[in-house]
């Protein structure tokens, strides 16, 4: 179990305890002393262990990754043969995978200047890109830059390094024989580029030699929509409301009552499936905090927060892990292909998922005293 200690504050004694999770601690009080209700201690900790523990590593990580994609790129359009791709092919789903785990911290300077946009936004614009690879207009970084987010990033990256209907031949023969291959030669370049570029930007924000988004982002603990504690508990129940409304209802066709398999999130790859599994770490991450830090979890178990009998935080903790049980019971690659042949196991982690983030959304929110912002039609 982890273990937390709660700073001395002025006008505030608290009575230090190591304890286990088990163990409920109470606030010793000074007789005529207001303890405050926002526990703005243990929130500044909390986002402590994520900004140094959670993510600044995470951005390291995904630049590291993104400029061996960037590498790989180079490598396969100087020569496109089947080994450059498959490796080009495994670059971007480490990049990928990584990203997953990034997604969570949309904050600060990263959200207001739309970088996780650029970086991920789907489904691609593939007639637009096609219609510059055979078109004329000179092709480089500054234009991926100055054109929209459905015309870069990953996801276009897998829709020009992946062809899930007709086979690598077929993109070999687009970067080959095809009469525009060095038009899509520049524009995969450029596209990997300017993805490493925005990682570039993303962690020299959070770098406290840099831009120290950090700093400001420890100390915004205030009980306020646009605080980092509150933008961070809202983003937990954003990106469940996503899992469970495009990820997942939406190739299962709950709203249209049509099963569509192509609105599976990276269908080209068939990377889906690996997409949720590091979006359950990053969440199970984001509530708990690092492995050996504070998170919500501690939050809650300090104020004995209960679900019934059992503490808020074991009941989450028991949704995350019925998630895992209900992924693992489904044995299809991917989701278009699970949406098709495994519709009852999918029906059964989309409920475990909609549980989660009920929980999440209505009963952690309000125990930890957040505005919750987010609506997503309440996952349904």
């Amino acid at each position: 179990m982890k273990k937390y200690y709660i700073l001395v504050l002025s006008l505030i004694i608290f009575t230090i305890f190591s304890c286990s999770k088990e163990e409920v601690i109470e606030p010793q009080v000074v007789p005529g002393i207001t303890v405050p209700e926002d526990f703005s201690a243990i929130r500044a900790e909390i986002l402590a262990d994520l900004g140094r523990n959670v993510i600044q590593p995470n951005n390291q990580n995904l630049k590291s990754s993104a400029y061996d994609l960037n590498s790989s790129a180079q490598l396969f359009t100087v020569t496109p043969n089947l080994s450059n791709l498959l490796a080009l092919q495994e670059k971007w789903k480490i990049v990928q995978n990584q990203w997953e785990l990034n997604c969570l911290y949309h904050l600060g300077p990263v959200k207001d200047q739309y970088l996780f946009y650029k970086i991920d936004t789907w489904p691609t614009n593939m007639t637009f890109i096609n219609n510059t690879i055979t078109g004329s207009d000179s092709i480089d970084n500054g234009f991926i830059e100055s054109r929209g987010a459905s015309s870069k990033g990953l996801p276009a990256i897998e829709n020009i390094v992946f062809d899930l209907d007709n086979g690598n031949q077929t993109v070999l023969d687009n970067f080959n024989t095809s009469i525009d291959s060095y038009r899509r030669k520049q524009y995969l370049n450029a596209l990997t580029i300017n993805m490493y570029n925005q990682t570039i930007k993303i962690d020299s924000i959070w770098d406290e030699s840099k831009g120290n988004y950090y700093s400001n982002f420890v100390l915004s603990t205030e009980n306020k929509i646009s605080s980092a504690f509150n933008t961070h508990m809202n983003n937990l129940i954003e990106l469940l409301g996503y899992i469970v409304i495009t990820k997942l209802e939406k190739p299962m066709g709950i709203t249209s009552g049509t099963v569509t398999p192509k609105l599976a999130e990276s269908y080209q790859s068939s990377h889906s499936f690996e997409n949720i599994n590091q979006n359950i770490l990053t969440l199970k991450e984001g509530f708990n905090g690092s492995l050996n830090g504070i998170g919500i979890g501690d939050l809650l178990d300090y104020k004995n927060v209960k679900n019934g009998s059992v503490l808020l935080s074991e009941s989450i903790n028991q949704k995350f892990d019925s998630v895992v049980i209900s992924m693992n019971n489904i044995s299809s690659i991917s989701v278009s292909d699970a949406v098709v042949n495994e519709p009852t196991q999918m029906t059964s982690l989309l409920n475990h998922f909609k549980g989660l983030y009920d929980l999440m959304r209505i009963d952690v929110a309000d125990a930890a005293d957040v505005i919750v912002t987010f609506s997503g039609n309440d996952g349904d």
